[in-house]
């Protein structure tokens, strides 16, 4: 090989090499103990709008009456996050003033193609339990996104966890309009609200 053909194809393959390798690439997906469907987050779709929980079933359990996900349960996105479920707010600072403690993982964010809410609260030290509950959505249509959501409870740290996997469809029934009630206003009643809309959510 001459030296113009030998460099021509060095150039070729640190072209080929800087193509493949380095330049930018998507920020991994946050860390919650849900997973995107298979097949789903290709496509980018609207995601604000008010989307409603179809076909939910239970994928996983160890408990032995596991309660699935409540069909109809609705929730607001704005685009970016989770907004409202069951016209409650899910922002942080109103989860830990309704449930009464700090929350060790929030995540909330969405980007038109997946969708990641999870929460955790560790009250192990004070005799409490640790609890964690996810989703993660992908894309499928326009009007709809496949959702895996987990939820577990520890009742102390020997204890095994017992968790539900639940699968289902958000389907997209309106636009959004956020509804959430503020920290101040936190009640027992409201409290009971709330994990009832968490329950509709991740099921358990």
């Amino acid at each position: 090989m001459t030296c113009l053909p030998r460099i021509l194809f060095l150039l070729g393959v640190a072209a080929l090499v800087g193509c493949s390798g380095g330049g930018s690439s998507a920020p991994p997906d946050p860390q919650v103990a849900a997973a995107v469907p298979n097949g789903t987050g290709q496509i980018a779709i609207q995601m604000a709008g008010t989307w409603e929980i179809r076909d939910a079933a239970v994928a996983d359990s160890n408990l032995p009456t596991p309660l699935v996900p409540l069909n109809g349960t609705q929730v607001v996105l704005d685009g970016a996050k989770i907004v409202s479920i069951a016209g409650l707010s899910v922002a942080r600072a109103d989860l830990e003033a309704f449930l009464g403690t700090t929350l060790t993982l929030y995540v909330n964010q969405a980007d038109g193609r997946k969708l990641f809410y999870g929460i955790a609260t560790d009250r192990f030290a004070t005799g409490g339990t640790r609890d964690k509950s996810a989703l993660a959505g992908g894309s499928v249509n326009d009007a709809s996104i496949a959702v895996e959501a987990f939820t577990s409870t520890q009742l102390d740290a020997a204890s095994a966890e017992l968790f539900t996997r639940s699968r289902y469809t958000l389907a997209k029934v309106g636009t959004a309009a956020p509804l959430g009630l503020a920290p101040e206003a936190a009640s027992p009643e409201q409290r009971e609200r709330l994990r009832a809309a968490l329950r509709a959510l991740f099921g358990g």
